[in-house]
């Protein structure tokens, strides 16, 4: 952050990456610190939310029972040939 300012200064004008607007920022210790517009908008949902009821949850309840079933099983793989040259063919290598 290149800008600083004196001891003095309490807020100043800044592009605001969350409004995508140039909005007025508050100024702590010399180094720009959050946007006014910002904070109102936190602030406000913030009083919204703790205003609002909070939602009830119900237990679920099922009527009806999950069994597992054993997963199917692969098919069986064919047999090896019995001649020692056709495995050699299918294996690939070369007599």
């Amino acid at each position: 952050m290149p800008e600083h300012y004196t001891k003095g200064t309490v807020s100043a004008t800044f592009w605001c990456r969350k409004c995508w607007k140039a909005t007025l920022h508050a100024v702590h210790d010399g180094r720009r610190g959050r946007c006014y517009d910002c904070t109102e908008k936190m602030d406000e949902e913030s009083r919204a939310r703790a205003a609002a009821p909070a939602p009830t949850r119900q237990p679920e309840q099922s009527s009806f029972e999950f069994t597992a079933a054993a997963p199917p099983s692969p098919p069986p793989l064919p047999a090896p040939p019995s001649d020692p040259r056709q495995r050699r063919r299918i294996s690939g290598r070369v007599a």
